[in-house]
């Protein structure tokens, strides 16, 4: 238990740390000894529930804060269902503006495609059926990779997700794919 102090001597904080990093709940405090906002961190970082409070002890706001890894699973939700749907709308919230997908072609030559190009395939005028899996995420600080696969009745894609954690939280950067028929 670790215990942070203004200079009057008043309790400003109030938690655990593990391996170097704050876990647990952590309490915070103005200088008046009101609690200021509460919730729960996980190396370092707020995750879950916060709630805030004014400084005559009021709730102000309570806030929900996403893991990383919960942020890149919403993500890679909006690829799936944007392929699934047909829908480039949704893939545009899963890429970043100048991401690109790189494969071997079927003549076995080097093919690098912008994403702008991509988001023309779909249409929004059918379904697509498939099933799909996420292998893993690789999450270093402000980097993941993603390995993942999207099966059809024949084929599939096996698709790697180079990703970046940005102002605007995480985005699909470069998408490398395979395709394997069976």
């Amino acid at each position: 238990m670790w215990k942070y102090f203004y200079e009057n001597s008043a309790l400003r904080a109030i938690g655990k740390y593990k391996n170097g990093k704050q876990t647990g709940k952590w309490k915070y405090f103005y200088k008046n000894s009101i609690l200021k906002k509460v919730g729960k961190k996980e190396k370092g970082e707020d995750i879950g529930e916060w709630k805030y409070f004014n400084e005559d002890g009021t709730l102000n706001k309570i806030e929900k804060i996403e893991t990383d890894k919960a942020q890149i699973e919403r993500i890679l939700s909006y690829y799936f269902e944007g392929s699934k749907t047909d829908n480039p709308d949704l893939l545009k919230k899963a890429f970043h503006s100048d991401a690109t997908l790189k494969f071997i072609n079927k003549k076995g030559a080097y093919t690098k495609i912008p994403i702008q190009t991509f988001f023309t395939y779909f249409k929004n005028t059918k379904t697509r059926s498939f099933k799909t899996k996420i292998y893993y995420i690789n999450i270093s600080e402000t980097t993941a990779n993603v390995k993942l696969s999207t099966e059809y009745k024949t084929y599939k894609y096996i698709d790697y997700m180079n990703m970046l954690k940005t102002k605007k939280g995480w985005k699909i950067v470069s998408k490398i794919s395979h395709q394997e028929f069976f």
